[in-house]
């Protein structure tokens, strides 16, 4: 699903499905300033960023 990070995370129903941990490869060489819009759609959707490597980010569920 490459490139796709950000459409899949925003997709998923929130109210029904919360996983705990959710990590994603935003492709910020292809897309700039992707990973800065999963960041903030993340924390939109009570996730914090817990983790950060040079191709992927890691959220985990807040309460």
């Amino acid at each position: 699903c490459e490139g796709l990070d950000h459409d899949l995370v925003k997709a998923i129903d929130y109210e029904r499905i919360r996983p705990a941990v959710i990590q994603c490869e935003p492709s910020e060489h292809h897309l700039k300033g992707i990973r800065a819009k999963i960041i903030n759609l993340m924390e939109c959707r009570s996730y914090r960023l817990a983790a950060m490597t040079d191709g992927n980010v890691i959220f985990e569920r807040l309460t």
